[in-house]
């Protein structure tokens, strides 16, 4: 997959699609941005997404990112995790 072109300032559309796995648990997703690409994920502001509320079943979760005038030029990391849960994922680091 080719990493897109975006550019400091700009509005990001995305969309995540969830399938099932034949089960009525719920769950939640989150979008991590390496934004000063030290590798970690976890500094301030790197969490960009995470769902409002937990479903249950297949379902598109689709929003906007701005990304800040104060990211690190270049190939940046972007973690996705869809986790069945019905917390918030806050942590980018967990086996889930």
């Amino acid at each position: 997959m080719t990493a897109p072109a975006v550019e400091k300032g700009s509005t990001v559309p995305f969309s995540i699609q969830i399938g099932t796995c034949a089960s009525s648990y719920p769950n939640v997703s989150a979008i991590f941005i390496d934004y000063n690409q030290n590798s970690s994920f976890s500094d301030p502001g790197e969490l960009v997404y995470s769902s409002s509320t937990p479903s249950v079943g297949a379902h598109t979760e689709s929003g906007t990112i701005v990304i800040p005038t104060t990211a690190t030029t270049g190939y940046t990391g972007l973690r996705v995790i869809t986790s069945e849960q019905s917390s918030s994922i806050t942590n980018p680091c967990l086996s889930y």
